[in-house]
C-alpha cells in the first residue's frame, strides 16, 4: 500500500526501504506446525508494559517477517559521527516526505533506522561494504504500524485515527508516555470511556531525538577501546539510568535525569577524549536542550499538602504554574542540526587538508 501511494504521487523516496522482490510470513514459536502458538504484541510483552488496556479482539499485532532488497547495517554500529548523523538526516528527509503523503511510520526506533550498504556479489560470495562517507544513505524500515492518515486542516499535522499507542516505549515521545501513565491510574471504566492520545508525527519527530541519544550511547558502551577503564563504567552506568527498564513510569523516571546538568557528564567526557569532535558535542548538547528537555514533565508536578492549601486560599490552579507548552516541533529543527554539523566538519576537514582553502 504504502509503495502504491508513493508511486502514484511520482515519489521516489531515498531514505526508506527500497521495495522490490519481497517474502515473508507470520511468525510462530516454536512447535508442531499445526499447534504451535503464534508470535503477537500481548504474547511478547510482560502485562504491566502494555501501553493501553487490552485491546478488542481483532486489534492484537501478530509478528510478520518481511525480508526486503535492501541491506543495511545497524545505526549504532556507525564507523564515525558524521557516518551516524548522515545516516539519521536522510531518515529524517524520508519522514518528512512520506507524512506529506499521509503516511506516519509510528514507529521510530533504533532499529528501524539503518545504514544502508553496498553490496559486492560474485560467483561464490557476497560481501557488504560502506558508502564513501559523503555517499552515506540511511533509510526507514518496518513499516507495520503505520497508517494511513489524512493531514489535519490546522496547521498541517499528520495525526493517526487509531486509538492505540504504538511504537517502542524506550524512545516513545515522552507526551504519550505520560498519556499512558494517566490512562493506567484510571478505574477501568474511566479507562473505557477515555479517549487513547493521538499520535502525531511530532510524537515520531521526537523519538528521531531519542534514538539519536540511545544509539549514541549503546556505540560508545559497546565499542569503546577497553582501555578507557572506569570511564567506559560510567558510560554504561550513565546509559542505563537514561534509559531504565520496560515499564512507561521507569521510562520516565530516568528520562527525568535530563533535567540536571550532569545528567550527561560522562558522555560529554566520551566525546571530548575519545571522538575528539567538539561540532558532534555541540549537536548533542542541541538535541537534549532544544528537542528532548522542553518536552519532559516537571519532576515536581503535583503540590503537596503545604502547597495546596496556599494556592486554595489564593483560588489558584497549580497548573498554571507549570512550564509552558513545548513550541512546535518540526522536521526542519531537526534537519537544520544535522545539517550545520555536516557544514562545519566538512569546513574543519577541509581546513586540515594541505592545498585546501
Amino acid at each position: 500500500m504504502i509503495q502504491g501511494i508513493t508511486d502514484d504521487k511520482g515519489r521516489r523516496i531515498v531514505g526508506m526501504v527500497r521495495f522490490g522482490p519481497i517474502e515473508g510470513g507470520d511468525v510462530f514459536f516454536p512447535g508442531d506446525p499445526e499447534t504451535a502458538t503464534a508470535v503477537t504484541v500481548s504474547s511478547m510483552r510482560p502485562y504491566d508494559t502494555f501501553p493501553l488496556p487490552e485491546q478488542p479482539s481483532g486489534r492484537n499485532m501478530h509478528l510478520h517477517r518481511v525480508v526486503f532488497p535492501d541491506v543495511g547495517k545497524p545505526l549504532w554500529t556507525f564507523t564515525s559521527p558524521e557516518q551516524l548523523v548522515r545516516a539519521m538526516d536522510m531518515a529524517l528527509e524520508a519522514h518528512r516526505e512520506l507524512c506529506e503523503l499521509g503516511i506516519l511510520h509510528r514507529d521510530i526506533s533504533p532499529g528501524n533506522i539503518m545504514i544502508r550498504m553496498a553490496i559486492n556479489r560474485d560467483a561464490s560470495t557476497i560481501t557488504e561494504e560502506d558508502l564513501d562517507i559523503k555517499d552515506t544513505q540511511g533509510f526507514l524500515t518496518d513499516f507495520e504500524l503505520a497508517e494511513i492518515i489524512p493531514s489535519s486542516e490546522t496547521g498541517g499535522t499528520t495525526t493517526a485515527t487509531d486509538d492505540a499507542v504504538t511504537g517502542t516505549l524506550s524512545v516513545m515521545a515522552s507526551p504519550l508516555l505520560q498519556a499512558i501513565i494517566s490512562l493506567r491510574s484510571l478505574s477501568k471504566e474511566s479507562q473505557d470511556a477515555t479517549v487513547a492520545p493521538i499520535h502525531t508525527q511530532e510524537h515520531d519527530i521526537e523519538s528521531f531525538g531519542w534514538v539519536f541519544f540511545f544509539v549514541v550511547y549503546k556505540a560508545a558502551v559497546d565499542f569503546s577501546p577497553t582501555h578507557l577503564g572506569d570511564l567506559r563504567k560510567d558510560l554504561t552506568a550513565e546509559f542505563k539510568e537514561l534509559f531504565p527498564g520496560i515499564s512507561p513510569t521507569q521510562i520516565l523516571q530516568g528520562r527525568l535525569r535530563l533535567k540536571r546538568e550532569d545528567a550527561n557528564t560522562h558522555m560529554l567526557e566520551y566525546i571530548d577524549h575519545h571522538l575528539k569532535d567538539p561540532n558532534f558535542k555541540d549537536l548533542f548538547a542541541f538535541i537534549r536542550k532544544y528537542v528532548l528537555d522542553p518536552r519532559l514533565p516537571r519532576a515536581d508536578t503535583e503540590p503537596n499538602d503545604f502547597d495546596s492549601a496556599i494556592l486554595e486560599e489564593n483560588d489558584l490552579d497549580a497548573a498554571v504554574f507549570q512550564q509552558p507548552p513545548a513550541p512546535h516541533l518540526t522536521h526542519k529543527l531537526i534537519h537544520s542540526a544535522f545539517v550545520r554539523y555536516l557544514e562545519v566538519t566538512e569546513k574543519t576537514r577541509q581546513a586540515r587538508t594541505p592545498g585546501r582553502m
